[in-house]
């Protein structure tokens, strides 16, 4: 690998092909323009910006494996050290799929089986997340109600629908109406 073009936040290594870099990352590897790169170094370095993309996503916010994984993907080549950069996010509690699972399922306010798709998309483990659901109790007819009470004023038609796209049963929404109505 040669480096074409070294700027503060960007190492270009063809006219149109670049990498996030920090300045940090340049003076460890004394990286300068023109320079080229056998393959043992470009391996570390491939791994310290994998390292330092990764950061930079997880400063805004909390991410499972599989998505970090993805985004790696479209910035890095193929054959990049991914697993032991997860490895290592893992190792220093960065990454853990579970509490993220756990905190999404606490804090969203979706039914079962909305956030059970959800989770399971963003590749959190069946296992882990009837494990999850095992520990916390989750009551979607007051979610229902909750929500019911926030749309207060729509037609009952707009509210089912609403319902209903946020995953829950036509028969716990019903049911929830009828004791809303007494």
């Amino acid at each position: 690998m040669k480096i074409q073009k070294l700027t503060n936040n960007r190492l270009y290594y063809s006219d149109d092909e670049f990498y996030r870099v920090n300045i940090d990352i340049i003076t460890e590897f004394q990286l300068k323009k023109n320079m080229v790169i056998d393959s043992e170094i470009e391996k570390k370095l491939l791994k310290e910006l994998l390292l330092f993309r990764t950061y930079g996503f997880l400063i805004k916010r909390d991410y499972t494996e599989k998505e970090i994984r993805n985004k790696l993907r479209m910035e890095f080549p193929k054959d990049a050290p991914y697993d032991e950069v997860i490895e290592r996010l893992k190792e220093n509690s960065y990454l853990d799929d579970y509490s993220y699972a756990k905190t999404f399922v606490e804090t969203k306010n979706f039914s079962k089986k909305k956030i059970y798709y959800e989770l399971i998309m963003r590749g959190i483990k069946k296992e882990d997340i009837d494990s999850i659901y095992s520990e916390v109790e989750v009551d979607e007819k007051e979610q229902i109600n909750n929500h019911m009470r926030k749309l207060n004023g729509k037609d009952e038609r707009k509210k089912i629908e609403y319902l209903l796209r946020k995953g829950y049963n036509l028969k716990d929404i019903l049911e929830v109406i009828k004791e809303n109505k007494k």
